[in-house]
């Protein structure tokens, strides 16, 4: 018995991928790009490492997530999403007009997803510009009608303009 639980726990003790105790030994690489960062693991695609990015930044390591998400533009600048998210970092670390510009050139590269107008927006509202952050969450609902999260930000910078009635009709949608 004490043999099955010594396996279980080997076999569901947590990955130490993301644990800061560990000494992280091994590079990180894109398909051949060299070591990324230093991490646990081997990176084979930038699909992988935008996973990997993105596991950090939800977890609130934004140094980690935006050193990977630089790697991944330095191996593919064109890459939508990283530079998305590396405009998200800045907008939540404070840098907003940064987040402007950054988010701004994820929409030259992929100007249809929705996700990045939104984003953008808010780095607006952060910055106090009103009106484009308005123009921005109008485009995100353009390209994704039932977007939830554009639907609400788009409600409370109405409500803040006292444009009530449009707040309440877009808090309804959302």
């Amino acid at each position: 018995m004490e043999r099955r639980r010594r396996q279980w726990e080997e076999s569901n003790r947590p990955s130490r991928a993301f644990d800061r105790s560990t000494t992280w030994r091994r590079g990180l690489s894109l398909a051949g790009q060299g070591p990324l960062l230093n991490a646990p693991f081997a990176m084979a695609t930038l699909t992988e490492a935008l996973a990997v990015a993105l596991a950090h930044h939800r977890a609130g390591r934004l140094d980690v997530a935006e050193q990977i998400y630089r790697r991944i533009l330095a191996a593919q600048p064109d890459q939508a999403d990283a530079m998305h998210l590396l405009g998200v970092v800045a907008h939540q670390a404070g840098r907003h007009e940064l987040a402007i510009e950054r988010i701004q050139r994820a929409i030259a590269l992929r100007g249809t997803d929705a996700a990045f107008h939104c984003n953008l927006g808010e780095a607006y509202r952060a910055q106090g510009r009103g009106e484009e952050a308005i123009a921005c969450c109008r485009r995100a609902i353009e390209l994704k009608p039932d977007y939830a999260e554009a639907l609400h930000n788009l409600g409370v910078l109405l409500a803040a303009q006292e444009q009530f009635a449009e707040a309440i009709a877009c808090y309804a949608k959302a």
